[in-house]
């Protein structure tokens, strides 16, 4: 089955330059008409697929896609401009009151500020609409993370040149590692500690300005409103009680500072009692803020029992449970808390009839949920909970006026998440990644490539990560999450060079006049990875919600430029593999917990150093 090619309309030259909002139009669009300037568009690929089905079908697919991150140009260029002109009205620092939330020199009222969206034009890519418009007539499935994907780093560690090099590990080798593993401290008890309203108010402002951002799930007012009522009135065994603690938790572990833990509380005592169990994990040390998640853990886990759907405030109470065992760096037991309340967003869902009736906090949490879930299942053959299907149909958060930068944050780690799947999909969902045809891969990784820097450059100035060599540090974290991602989409959008030449190695006249071509995707590939681990060191020197993820994937990473070092044609590509293995050690060994997957990343790339070390001898 054919279809026809369709193209979506793409800003010229002029107004991409300056940050406008493009009409598309043919030959001079209203912009350039207006200021009379010469009226330019990027020209598109010029390579084409095979004649086959299954590349036509792609090429649909993507085209699709490309659409849809059109749209999120034109959302950033409009918020960029709001975001300018606000700057230019206000000035950069925040109010000093408690009621005010201070993100990257900019202030944003917590409670009183205005909610309202900005416009429909804005916005359009906030709302039901703009999707049902651009997937009208969609009768394929939606992209999302195939079963037995090939982008794992456990399915780069069994590639057979890199088994060589290694040895032959399971394909569930780190699953059966993480699912070994036991969170000390949490045990089946109804113990409280008592909350020392300084330490609290400590906890809850690192809480909403570092963990808050990525996990917008709970509106900041209504997190003080709880925390106020607990002050008031003490704890209880409700769900209310339950996001409290784990908003102290979190803002504990995030802080990455030693507190005093003080004495725990039976809900029905009021004097001090011993600790059952321990909260300590395999390699000793307590985990910050476990004894706020332990009563919260088990608070969650009484009332989920039962619940349908019902209450949004279970589901929230579960992704931020989710958000801190990521922390703790326990990915396997964080997707269950993310599986569940991924389900328990599907019940909700169900009983609102339509998405259209979703509040903007339902919405925020289902995406939540997708961004971790995703993250879980990129590494993990893992059950999914079906919210995938749903990504096409679901509004994207709206955003305030002005913009808070926090939120773009947000929206932008959607967008490049949603094509970071798209990627696993096209590229890496066959057994065999170098059996597909040259010029059929060349022309769908070129697509998603230009899929990329199209979102890069989307992303409004003030939030947008610099790039390169030469790149300026990061503003915030958000913005370091930002860049790792564009990092690591490059790297397995360009992997499948590397490994053609890896797998077949053969001369150059076997790639009937595309060897400079094979190369040159091969040479992106190496310097994306080189980019990724060099910025990834920034976010894992301390403890975040992305510690796993980012550890495991420097892991793939470091393996596949270490075998393409070992391979004449591209070892130019990658001199410093030395130092960027080091670097990679010296990343994973901050989270290599005893017994951990991390930990056994360690020995494999040891494992390499000493072999390379015997061959150089």
């Amino acid at each position: 089955m054919s279809y026809a090619r369709k193209r979506a309309p793409v800003a010229c030259n002029f107004c991409r330059h300056r940050k406008r909002r493009c009409d598309g139009r043919r030959p001079v669009c209203g912009n350039c008409a207006e200021s009379d300037a010469d009226c330019t568009y990027q020209e598109l690929s010029s390579f084409r697929f095979d004649g086959s089905s299954n590349s036509n079908i792609i090429q649909e697919r993507l085209d699709r896609i490309e659409q849809l991150l059109w749209r999120h140009d034109t959302l950033f260029f409009a918020l960029s401009e709001r975001m300018t002109e606000h700057e230019k009205q206000v000035s950069p620092l925040g109010s000093t009151s408690n009621e005010c939330l201070v993100f990257n020199g900019q202030s944003a009222t917590v409670n009183g500020s205005p909610n309202s969206s900005v416009d429909d034009v804005t916005a359009g890519v906030a709302t039901k609409d703009y999707q049902a418009d651009i997937l009208a007539g969609q009768t394929l499935p939606p992209f999302t993370i195939p079963m037995g994907h090939n982008t794992s780093t456990i399915r780069v560690l069994r590639l057979p040149l890199i088994k060589s090099l290694i040895g032959d590990y399971p394909q569930n080798y780190f699953f059966n590692i993480e699912a070994k593993r036991n969170i000390s401290g949490l045990v089946s008890d109804r113990m409280f500690p008592p909350i020392d309203q300084d330490i609290g108010d400590m906890l809850v402002a690192t809480y909403i300005s570092t963990v808050h951002p990525h996990h917008p799930v709970v509106d900041t007012d209504v997190i003080f409103e709880y925390y106020k009522s607990i002050l008031e009135n003490g704890l209880c065994w409700d769900i209310k009680s339950a996001i409290v603690l784990i908003v102290l938790a979190l803002g504990e572990i995030a802080s990455n500072t030693d507190i005093a833990i003080p004495p725990l509380l039976s809900p029905s005592a009021s004097t001090p009692l011993s600790v059952s169990g321990g909260s300590e994990n395999n390699s000793g040390k307590a985990y910050p803020g476990m004894h706020y998640f332990n009563p919260a853990f088990n608070i969650i886990s009484d009332i989920s029992r039962f619940d349908f759907g019902l209450k949004i405030e279970v589901a929230q109470a579960q992704v931020l449970a989710g958000a801190y065992l990521a922390y703790a760096v326990h990915p396997l037991s964080s997707w269950k808390m993310i599986h569940a309340a991924s389900c328990a967003v599907q019940m909700l869902i169900t009983q609102k009839k339509t998405i259209g009736n979703l509040s903007e906090i339902e919405i925020r949490l289902f995406w939540s949920c997708f961004l971790i879930e995703s993250d879980r299942l990129a590494e993990f053959e893992l059950p999914r909970s079906g919210i995938e299907a749903l990504v096409d149909d679901m509004p994207l958060p709206s955003v305030s006026n002005p913009p808070d930068p926090a939120m773009i944050y947000f929206l932008a780690e959607i967008s490049i998440r949603r094509l970071l799947n798209r990627v696993h999909n096209s590229l890496y969902c066959e057994q065999d990644q170098t059996s597909r045809p040259l010029k059929s891969m060349m022309a769908i990784c070129d697509e998603l490539n230009r899929q990329l820097e199209m979102w890069h450059e989307s992303i409004p100035g003030p939030v947008k990560p610099t790039l390169g060599p030469d790149a300026l540090e990061p503003r915030n974290e958000r913005e370091a999450i930002l860049r790792i991602r564009y990092y690591a989409a490059r790297h397995i959008i360009f992997r499948p060079f590397v490994l053609n030449i890896i797998a077949k190695s053969p001369a150059e006249e076997d790639y009937g006049g595309l060897y400079s071509q094979i190369l040159d995707g091969c040479a992106k590939c190496l310097e994306s990875i080189r980019m990724y681990l060099q910025h990834v060191s920034s976010v894992l020197q301390k403890s975040s919600s992305y510690s796993w993820t980012l550890s495991m994937s420097s892991l793939g990473a470091i393996v596949i430029a270490t075998t393409a070092s070992r391979i004449p044609a591209l070892r130019d590509y990658i001199s410093d593999i030395r130092e960027l293995q080091e670097i990679t050690i010296s990343n994973l060994a901050l989270r290599a917990e005893e017994g951990s997957s991390i930990q056994r990343g360690v020995w494999i790339l040891k494992h390499i150093l000493h072999k390379q070390e015997i061959w150089n001898e």
